[in-house]
């Protein structure tokens, strides 16, 4: 773990969601990393708070894991969402009241950041809007 991400998880701790925007090009970006994607500046990268607000871009549906503490969940969706252009995260779907599970997602859902506990550790999840944000 480089010290972007650890950053970024103390903050998904605090349950906080922050990206990175670069103040040279303004490109919004996640994953974090050291340098913007775009213009390549190591030193105008800032942490933006994010609403934990997106539309799934990708997803698929999970039958089988090898990991004991997933197997009560299946199946399970696991969503790619676009947080805005250029900052991209990977997660699971939840329902709203916290179980695994919700009806089959389509592209360009409008999904909400949650947060569940896994092993001692918080990590983000989102579940479907239950409003439809305007585009």
């Amino acid at each position: 773990m480089d010290a972007a991400a650890a950053y970024w998880w103390e903050a998904i701790r605090e349950k906080r969601l922050l990206v990175q925007r670069c103040t040279s090009c303004s490109l919004v970006q996640h994953p974090p990393g050291p340098w913007c994607r775009r213009c390549r500046s190591a030193t105008t990268l800032e942490w933006t708070p994010h609403p934990g607000t997106g539309r799934i871009v990708s997803f698929t549906e999970v039958f089988r894991t090898t990991y004991p503490e997933f197997q009560s969940e299946l199946p399970y969706w696991i969503v790619m969402i676009e947080l805005a252009p250029g900052a991209v995260m990977v997660s699971n779907l939840v329902r709203a009241d916290g179980e695994a599970g919700n009806r089959a997602p389509r592209i360009g859902d409008a999904v909400e950041l949650a947060y569940r506990e896994r092993g001692g550790t918080t990590v983000p999840v989102f579940a479907l809007a239950e409003q439809e944000p305007a585009r």
